[in-house]
């Protein structure tokens, strides 16, 4: 049995899951998902409920085989980082070291494992992709204004764009590793792929809608789709992912709604500078398909 620990919003769950399904699909095993930490987490919530998910949760008991903290077990993480084994331990703990470049070591691991951590990369995953699709298409229908966007996206050059700012912004800790992608960025991809596009129409996504439409000033076909709250992000997220391009914001939401986009001519726009943090190797996050801009 592969279990996974679920934390962070609704971009970083769809990594861990689609991390630990591979992973799960490859040593041909269970997948249950460990969500306990959302009982207490604050900014966010479990929000894979709405995808055509293998939604399965471990029990308080297999959960608690890899979460009982001793001064033993402490000891191990310092000195094992990425494997940690003790007696005590039904499944072994694989533990990704901060956010790093992909770690092909992850199907080193055995049958029964736990794992925790980020894993930013569709290398995780590619060996499955046409599952993970699958399972992240939605499993409620969209709201009646969301069809109407829907249907305004379906006959027109769509392109979204994402503008994350929210805890971006109002956090310190989360601004200083992430800042904000400037109007410079958005306008430059705005420029680029009018170049290569005829007649776009932009559709723009925010947790800031207010901000965005004071600023972003568009000369061109704009909608400003604002009426999803944190509760419906899912409908964002499928709305984004059915325009033909996407100019994405240096976060993991965005970062899907482009991935699940299906358009084998999409143009994908993502931010040259993920994070402000150096010190996370994201060498592995970004596609080579995609377009770097400043």
């Amino acid at each position: 049995m592969v279990i996974v620990r679920l934390i962070g919003g609704l971009g970083n769950q769809l990594f861990q899951y689609a991390a630990a399904r591979n992973l799960a699909i490859y040593h041909d095993t269970e997948l249950k998902l460990d969500n306990t930490l959302f009982d207490t987490y604050k900014l966010h919530k479990y929000s894979l409920d709405k995808f055509n998910i293998q939604n399965r949760f471990a029990s308080v008991d297999e959960i608690e085989n890899v979460t009982r903290i001793s001064i033993a077990k402490k000891i191990i993480r310092k000195i094992f980082p990425f494997i940690e084994k003790t007696n005590k331990l039904k499944y072994p703990v694989f533990r990704e070291d901060n956010i790093g470049p992909f770690n092909p070591s992850i199907l080193d691991t055995p049958k029964n494992v736990y794992l925790e951590g980020y894993w930013q990369s569709e290398k995780y995953f590619l060996n499955t992709q046409d599952i993970i699709r699958q399972e992240f298409s939605l499993s409620v229908d969209l709201s009646a204004q969301s069809q109407a966007i829907a249907e305004e996206i379906s006959n027109t050059q769509a392109v979204s764009i994402h503008i994350r700012r929210g805890d971006y912004v109002l956090d310190v800790n989360t601004n200083e590793r992430h800042g904000t992608c400037d109007l410079s960025y958005y306008h430059n991809c705005i420029k680029d792929i009018r170049k290569k596009i005829t007649s776009p129409h932009f559709f723009v996504f925010s947790d800031d809608p207010d901000w965005a439409i004071r600023n972003l000033k568009i000369d061109l076909p704009v909608t400003y789709v604002t009426h999803n709250d944190a509760l419906k992000n899912h409908e964002d997220l499928c709305l984004m992912s059915i325009c033909d391009h996407n100019i994405i914001a240096n976060s993991s939401f965005s970062w899907w709604g482009a991935w699940l986009n299906n358009n084998q001519n999409k143009l994908v726009y993502t931010p040259s500078r993920w994070l402000n943090d150096t010190s996370f190797n994201i060498q592995d996050l970004i596609p080579i398909q995609w377009i770097k801009m400043e």
